[in-house]
């Protein structure tokens, strides 16, 4: 395919890394340098430089020295976490800050600080939560997990029930067709 010699620096190492994984080689420094055209020690070094940006910004994981292979693509934030972030940070929040800024429906933040107000981590002062237990991670919040939890088993038992008057009514069905 090519690389266009319009694009960026840092682009075209990354043009070039795409193309050699997609080729099924390894990306080595090599490859990719062979790839990319590299051929000063200038830009060799401007390529190492590249590699280790694209590394550290997570683009890239580093296989080994001097291999490298494109990065896992990271998951969504746990919001708990960042809504924890938020508290610590701010001292005093309120419902609609956390919508806002960690981006969580109202419902949800509404029901995470109220939690945290029933462990004794915040004290509800008219619409604001001010923080009384700073601690550096969050605390454990496993009453919905419980509900949740519960609710799967009630679910799973009256599926077993059905299933098993599925089954009953199918063989009585069968039964009837073989009578036939």
């Amino acid at each position: 395919m090519g690389i266009p010699q319009s694009m960026s620096f840092a682009n075209k190492i990354r043009t070039a890394v795409k193309e050699v994984l997609a080729s099924g080689r390894e990306a080595s420094t090599i490859n990719i340098s062979l790839q990319a055209k590299v051929m000063t020690g200038k830009d060799q070094k401007r390529m190492l430089n590249a590699l280790c940006d694209m590394t550290n910004a997570g683009e890239l994981a580093r296989v080994r020295p001097g291999v490298y292979a494109l990065a896992a693509p990271r998951g969504p934030e746990n919001k708990n976490k960042v809504m924890w972030r938020l508290l610590r940070m701010r001292r005093r929040v309120t419902v609609d800050d956390l919508v806002e800024m960690a981006e969580v429906k109202e419902l949800y933040a509404e029901e995470w600080l109220r939690t945290l107000a029933r462990r004794g981590v915040v004290r509800k002062d008219g619409k604001a939560f001010h923080l009384l237990l700073d601690t550096v991670e969050p605390p454990e919040l496993t009453d919905n997990a419980d509900k949740i939890r519960a609710l799967r088993e009630k679910k799973k038992q009256a599926a077993a029930i059905a299933m098993e008057a599925a089954t009953k009514a199918l063989g009585v069905a069968m039964q009837a067709i073989n009578e036939l």
